[in-house]
């Protein structure tokens, strides 16, 4: 008798669980991972995601067609935002050839979402950077003239504008890159 009522108990369990998961499956559409990606029937069945708390990882949610739900219309139940993309655009000009002659490192249009210019450590003078769009002139830092050391870098603020640089030294290379 006590093992029927065991094997009773059990079983009811069990058809709860299954009762439990099925409702759970039909709510997640059987979510599936796939590459860090998470496979869905429908975009629109999950609802918005979220909220998420700043600095979780949030995995790429795709329905079973490859559509990402992020960038599905707010009519089909996804949301409107979209994921950014960077192209990065090499340096015009990597060279200051003429000491106290400045040189146009990015051209307007090729940092509309930032960039950098690095001084190299091996260079023995300051790197002067005018992101300001006007020709940089002079060898300290003043006004919109910003003058980075060898070894150091320049985060550029997104910007339409063009970048220009100067040195005291003739040849002086640098490095760096836009971002569009």
């Amino acid at each position: 008798m006590r093992r029927t009522h065991l094997a009773i108990c059990f079983a009811m369990f069990m058809g709860l669980l299954a009762t439990y998961f099925a409702l759970a499956d039909s709510r997640t559409q059987s979510v599936k991972t796939v590459g860090g990606s998470l496979v869905v029937a429908s975009c629109g069945a999950l609802g918005a995601p979220g909220p998420y708390v700043v600095g979780t990882y949030v995995p790429q949610t795709v329905d079973v067609n490859g559509q990402n739900c992020a960038t599905a219309s707010a009519t089909s139940g996804g949301t409107s935002i979209s994921l950014a993309s960077i192209t990065v655009t090499p340096l015009d000009v990597a060279t200051v050839t003429t000491g106290g002659a400045a040189v146009t490192a990015l051209t307007a249009g090729h940092r509309a979402k930032g960039g950098f210019l690095m001084n190299p450590i091996g260079a023995t003078v300051a790197l002067c950077i005018n992101e300001a769009g006007g020709t940089a002139s002079g060898t300290t830092s003043a006004g919109s003239l910003i003058c980075i050391q060898p070894g150091n870098s320049y985060n550029l603020a997104p910007s339409a504008l063009a970048v220009s640089v100067i040195t005291s030294d003739s040849a002086h290379a640098f490095a760096g890159e836009g971002y569009n």
